[in-house]
């Protein structure tokens, strides 16, 4: 019952992204494709990105085996979502969960922004991690701020916010035992970028 509802669901979440995504003409595009106009900049940015970076997945750089072991658990269920910022800027959201049952469960979700050259700066600048929770440098990328925090005394979180030549990143792990290990799961996230 569980593998027909799963391949349903991913099926049917598969048509969706796709019916979506070519809507707005997100895909990779081929060399000879290349005369496209202004308003395909920021996706044929985030696509070029994704590929020179390896991305291994279609929800960018973590596949459902890396979101496992950085979470530290035995499996993960996806989900992800693609849709356009205003501002000439594409936008990825992946989020992955942990299989296991409970109020809280280990997750990583994680934000690829990739906004036109001109914008990356003035964009990155704009954003911020939680400011009323402990910050940490992360020291990963171009430029990264980080901050860790907690629901209650069993369950962490951490943020970080990166940017590389291309793209910025929110990565936001959570569901975790404790701070060393929330922020230990986020570094793990930030170095797929």
């Amino acid at each position: 019952m569980y593998f027909k509802l799963g391949v349903r669901v991913t099926l049917a979440f598969s048509l969706v992204c796709l019916s979506a995504c070519s809507k707005h003409g997100n895909t990779v595009p081929s060399p000879a494709s290349s005369s496209a106009g202004p308003e395909a900049t920021s996706t044929t940015a985030l696509n070029a990105s994704l590929a020179s970076n390896q991305h291994t997945s279609a929800c960018g750089p973590i596949d459902e085996g890396a979101a496992s072991d950085i979470l530290g658990v035995s499996a993960v269920r996806p989900a992800n979502s693609w849709h356009e910022r205003p501002n000439d800027a594409d936008d990825l959201v992946c989020v992955y969960n942990s299989s296991g049952i409970g109020a809280v469960v280990p997750s990583l979700k994680y934000e690829i922004i990739s906004p036109t050259a001109a914008l990356l700066g003035p964009m990155y600048s704009g954003m911020s991690v939680n400011p009323d929770e402990q910050h940490f440098d992360p020291g990963v990328a171009i430029a990264s701020s980080g901050a860790i925090g907690s629901i209650d005394a069993d369950n962490f979180h951490a943020t970080i916010l990166l940017r590389t030549n291309t793209i910025i990143a929110r990565i936001n792990v959570s569901g975790l035992p404790s701070a060393d290990a929330a922020k230990a799961a986020a570094m793990k996230a930030a170095s797929k970028f």
